[in-house]
């Protein structure tokens, strides 16, 4: 009798376990990337401008486990801001910054927002519905310009970012150095990115000295308004003389990024007014490029380092996304580096 009736509690307390965890694998099935989001909307400041409250907002989305690109569907407010942009595949824990329209006129101070998303392996067709309350908080972008030449504008967000199947890709795996910069520093700030991730990835044995901003600034020919547009050809002289183990080359056409960024080489992006490290990029069946770029944007403050991403349509030579430095921007060159036996 002891016996029996130790078999019905064991398998009475096995049944109870079976349905207390059903709850938790529904729950893993909705959310099987462990998704977060962060709502900001944007403040912008350059030297005797300020614009707070403006129409921009961003999203940073959190994932894990994905192995493989997903396309990212975002609503907000019932408007379908974000439309099938490809994300990188990530095993460790990711964040990527997007840029949308929070639909407000400027000077509206918003706190909330209603949002719904979608993170699929294939294209949607329809707007996400399943809409959730989040908060926003300000977030504070200080826009100087890169080039001594160059200067900033600042458009509104469109009313959506369209993506496309992917038809190409490469991305960097892991996580990308990105150092905070003073003002006017993106270009000795991206080179100093990418010679961190060369020498991780390559053991170039380059000591911290040897990578870091302020000797980056020397390598560039930077002077407190920037870098000059030919910054490239003076950092390839410098690393030449002094034993660098690294290549620099200018590169104008998209399709050999992708090839170079899958060969492990790292590229740096210019646009007419700054310049970042290239995390990835995606070619779309529309003929459109989906960038993502790792650089600081509240240059000279705290915690503005992100990795967001950008549009390049070849029809228009502009890109969409990254207000302040890239959106309404004209492609100007990518830089190559890698070590100089490959």
């Amino acid at each position: 009798m002891k016996r029996g009736r130790l078999n019905r509690f064991v398998a009475t307390a096995f049944f109870i376990a079976v349905l207390l965890a059903i709850p938790s694998c529904e729950e893993e099935t909705k959310n099987p990337y462990n998704v977060s989001y962060e709502f900001h909307q944007l403040e912008f400041f350059w030297v005797n401008r300020e614009e707070p409250n403006t129409p921009w907002g961003s999203a940073t989305l959190g994932y894990e486990r994905a192995h493989t690109t997903l396309y990212l569907n975002l609503a907000v407010d019932k408007r379908w801001v974000v439309r099938n942009v490809p994300v990188p595949p990530s095993t460790e824990r990711a964040h990527w910054t997007f840029g949308f329209d929070l639909g407000v006129a400027k000077g509206t101070d918003v706190t909330t927002l209603e949002y719904a998303y979608k993170l699929t392996s294939n294209v949607l067709t329809t707007m996400p519905g399943d809409f959730k309350r989040a908060s926003v908080t300000d977030r504070l972008v200080v826009v100087a310009p890169g080039f001594q030449e160059g200067t900033p504008i600042l458009q509104d967000p469109p009313d959506a970012e369209f993506g496309d199947s992917v038809a190409d890709s490469a991305f960097h795996e892991g996580e990308f150095p990105n150092t905070g910069a003073s003002l006017n520093e993106c270009v000795p700030a991206a080179v100093s990115n990418s010679l961190k991730f060369l020498n991780a990835k390559y053991k170039l044995g380059l000591t911290e000295e040897e990578m870091s901003i302020p000797t980056m600034r020397e390598a560039t020919g930077w002077d407190p308004k920037g870098c000059g547009y030919e910054w490239y050809k003076t950092k390839d002289q410098y690393m030449q003389d002094r034993g660098y183990g690294v290549t620099t080359r200018q590169i104008t056409d998209f399709d050999e990024i992708i090839k170079e960024i899958k060969a492990g080489q790292d590229v740096e992006l210019c646009g007419d007014w700054h310049c970042a490290a290239v995390v990835g990029i995606a070619r779309l069946a529309n003929g459109k490029y989906v960038l993502y770029v790792a650089h600081d944007t509240a240059q000279d403050e705290k915690g503005g380092e992100i990795t967001e991403k950008i549009i390049y349509d070849p029809e228009t030579w502009k890109f969409e996304g990254s207000p302040g430095f890239f959106d309404g921007s004209g492609f100007s060159y990518f830089v190559v580096e890698c070590p100089k036996e490959r």
